[in-house]
């Protein structure tokens, strides 16, 4: 009895950057979904979203990883199997994949 629990809820820049590439691997693998595109199966993966480009340059790794993607462009193409206009914390964030 009398024990107390204290939760700090601040968001760290950390975890806030982890939520962000966590919700671009979410959008990612949507659209793989909607292309037919299997778990196997390797993708060229586009991005283009200059207020969090520098949190998905620094994540690229696991990006990649977690999407099956051979590589990540930062930019906007239109040689595309499908892709996403949408927003991620009120920013626009577009991207696109390619099976290769």
């Amino acid at each position: 009895f009398g024990d107390e629990v204290i939760l700090d809820t601040n968001i760290t820049e950390e975890l806030n950057e982890e939520g962000l590439v966590r919700e671009l691997i979410r959008l990612a693998q949507s659209l793989r979904r909607e292309a037919g595109l299997e778990p196997r199966d390797k993708i060229l993966l586009y991005v283009d979203a200059p207020a969090f480009q520098t949190v998905f340059e620094r994540q690229a790794q696991l990006i990649k990883q977690e999407v099956n993607a051979k590589e990540i462009n930062f930019r906007r193409t239109d040689k595309i199997s499908a892709d996403l206009a949408t927003k991620i914390n009120s920013s626009d964030v577009w991207l696109a994949i390619k099976k290769v």
